[in-house]
């Protein structure tokens, strides 16, 4: 299986999410940082941001799509479309059986493809408690 490995970032001071595009991980010394893509919103125009690893968290692409064709990375909050209850699951990557799934509820294992992405944890946390 090829599997495309790429990433997205949460900004904790800007509360923004981010695109990856380079993670900087010199041989010596503690200089580690990441290149996201930005938008500069006064000169209307894409720019590359250098932000400290204790400034993001990292969210892994999980290699799998939704039933929209929309990625879906670590993090994600997802919605099954067999689930009965009205609240959705976080994708976690899990230790146990090395593979990402999603998490939350005990009644629910199904594949990515029978729902849909409704946001992330960091941009919409209050979809874990059941509204949507």
């Amino acid at each position: 299986m090829n599997r495309e490995i790429k990433f997205r970032a949460w900004d904790k001071k800007r509360k923004r999410l981010y695109k990856v595009l380079h993670w900087h991980c010199p041989t010596m010394g503690d200089g580690h940082w990441a290149t996201v893509e930005g938008f500069d919103i006064i000169e209307q125009k894409e720019i590359n941001l250098y932000i400290q690893p204790k400034d993001i968290i990292l969210m892994q692409y999980t290699g799998l799509k939704d039933k929209n064709g929309k990625e879906i990375y670590e993090g994600d909050l997802f919605k099954p479309d067999t689930l009965t209850k009205p609240y959705c699951l976080e994708v976690k990557f899990n230790e146990k059986t090395a593979c990402f799934e999603p998490f939350g509820n005990s009644e629910y294992s199904d594949v990515p493809s029978l729902g849909k992405v409704i946001g992330n944890i960091h941009q919409n946390p209050e979809h874990l408690k059941g509204g949507e």
